[in-house]
């Protein structure tokens, strides 16, 4: 039978084989680059934005094989991550790594806040360049404790700012008055030259006489009416401004403390007694507050069993000044703490009323003062900062700074009830003898205070360009401290950069070597293939029936019948 001629195009490749060589193709593309696998779920079948079908996502999740991948994950490590990158992110989270960088690895940092969490015992692995979690709750209260430590964080930002700023505002005020007390030739006390500022000497904002300088009550400026002409419809009016509202009095502003701390007043302009209570500067006034225990008397049939209750301590507004009334600051010449605030008397004469029928009387305030103002006498180891807030305060309020009376002898005007005033004086001394300022009386109206040898503005001279080259000697030991642990810190961020290079390098080249391998694997089983195909090629040569040609059969009988012929 007749076969088919021989042919020189090689065998057809199978199915297996283009298989094979696509999955090799694909292996060497997934080798080079990092593949993340993402699921598509379709919500609903009408392509609606904000339509979803539950049980057309559910049968998704079932068919995607989904809940296997879960499974198998949370079976395994949740999560994996390189030494570098969880370092980067939770440094924050542990003291050993933050705000000192870690002295060591990055491998033995995460180490380190791996162990300051307890909850995550036994719950990771450590490998050889990345990190392994096994729980995804664990990541989110890395993540917590992560978002906590940047609250933190901002807060003890801000916190330092104010610091700052108060600090260096409370410089300021420190050198202003100093300027002033160098030009008027004052002796200072040793403890009040390089006195550090707070401003707060009471922790104001949770002290209870906060509740007596900030209550307003706005019957005490506006006083309710009603309007007969209006069908007693309510109104408010302002006796000091001459303002009428309808309905609603008007809120007041919360006072703003400036200043506030213990100082001992003298109550008694004539005996020169004192009494310990709260000096509290605002932006608009100045209140001495009194602390006062009362002591609640039994009830006649336990009077003999029981003895009195003594009850919480209660705070009581002795004085409030308007500070736009201020006249001026008194200040002796000497090294003493006393200081006299001296005060315009305030108008008596009170302002017409509408002519309407009042409904309600005001109620008296808390912060309603007990005594009528007049010049105060203050002692206080703060005295250099009271003038200092009270002038800043009087600047920002008036326009100008108050008046300073430097003298050794100062009048005040005591007021023993609104219509009675009497002027006062009080006398300051020089007494070596006495470590410290002494106050007393010599008569009905003339108070005397002993003071002690203070330092003198040439010492006060010589101690500031002392001070001044001490702090200059420390900014520049602080800036080399500063500029020697930065470079040591750069150069463990370099060493650190280098073993990242490293580690990178390392992963580059095994990656190349992998690559490598996988073509020599893939260029061995094309030989392979070729090799195959040519053995096969020379089979089918050689079992391949050669068929005569027509022609060359008909010439060699044409030659045998003529040499026969012959």
């Amino acid at each position: 039978s007749p076969t088919a001629p021989p042919t020189t195009l090689s065998k057809p490749t199978t199915v297996g084989h283009k298989i094979k060589t696509q999955a090799a193709e694909l292996v060497t593309r997934l080798m080079r680059c990092t593949p993340h696998y993402i699921r598509c779920v379709k919500p609903n079948d009408t392509r609606s934005p904000l339509g979803c079908t539950d049980a057309r996502v559910l049968h998704q999740v079932k068919y995607l094989g989904l809940l296997e991948n879960v499974k198998v994950r949370r079976a395994g490590f949740a999560y994996r991550q390189y030494y570098d990158k969880f370092l980067n992110r939770f440094k924050y989270i542990c003291k050993e790594t933050f705000p000192r960088p870690f002295e060591g690895t990055d491998r033995q940092a995460c180490a380190a806040i791996l162990a300051s969490q307890p909850h995550l015992h036994a719950n990771f692995q450590m490998g050889q360049t990345k990190l392994f979690l096994r729980h995804p709750e664990d990541i989110f209260s890395l993540e917590a404790k992560r978002e906590e430590a940047f609250g933190l964080l901002v807060r003890s930002i801000q916190r330092a700012y104010r610091r700052f700023k108060s600090r260096k505002q409370h410089i300021r005020l420190r050198k202003a008055v100093g300027k002033a007390f160098a030009k008027a030739g004052k002796e200072r006390r040793r403890e009040s030259m390089f006195q550090v500022y707070e401003g707060d000497y009471l922790n104001y904002p949770s002290h209870p006489c906060r509740r007596v300088v900030e209550y307003v009550d706005p019957a005490h400026v506006w006083q309710e009416y009603v309007s007969v002409e209006y069908g007693n419809r309510k109104y408010y009016h302002n006796p000091v401004t001459q303002e009428t509202v309808w309905d609603v009095a008007p809120s007041v502003a919360t006072p703003t403390m400036i200043f506030a701390a213990p100082v001992q007043r003298v109550t008694n302009h004539s005996t020169g007694v004192t009494q310990n209570e709260l000096f509290v500067l605002t932006d608009n006034n100045i209140y001495t507050i009194a602390e006062v225990v009362p002591s609640v008397k039994p009830t006649p049939r336990c009077a003999a069993k029981t003895t009195p209750v003594v009850a919480g301590p209660q705070y009581v507004c002795r004085k409030r000044g308007d500070l736009a009334l201020l006249r001026c600051i008194g200040i002796s010449l000497l090294a003493d703490d006393f200081v006299v605030l001296q005060f315009y008397p305030p108008e008596l004469e009170p302002a017409p009323a509408p002519k309407h029928k009042r409904m309600a009387k005001p109620s008296p305030l808390p912060n309603e003062p007990t005594e009528p103002i007049d010049d105060l006498i203050l002692r206080l180891d703060q005295r250099t900062e009271l003038v200092a807030a009270t002038r800043q305060a009087y600047k920002r309020l008036v326009g100008t700074p108050p008046e300073l009376l430097f003298a050794n002898e100062i009048e005040f005007v005591s007021r023993a009830t609104p219509q009675t005033l009497a002027k006062k004086s009080i006398r300051f001394e020089l007494d070596w003898t006495l470590p410290h300022p002494m106050l007393y009386c010599c008569g009905p109206s003339a108070l005397l205070v002993r003071a002690p040898q203070g330092v003198s503005q040439e010492v006060v001279h010589q101690l500031e360009q002392s001070k001044e080259a001490r702090r200059q000697a420390q900014k520049e030991r602080f800036a080399a401290e500063q500029q020697h642990q930065r470079t040591l810190e750069r150069r463990r961020e370099e060493g650190r950069a280098a073993e990242r290079v490293l580690v990178l390098q390392q992963r580059k080249q095994e990656r190349e070597a992998a690559e490598t391998q996988q073509a020599a694997i893939q260029l061995a089983a094309q030989q392979r293939t070729a090799e195959r195909q040519e053995r096969a090629r020379q089979v089918v040569a050689r079992n391949t029936i050669q068929e005569p040609d027509p022609a060359a059969v008909l010439m060699s009988m044409r030659a045998r019948l003529r040499r026969s012929d012959g």
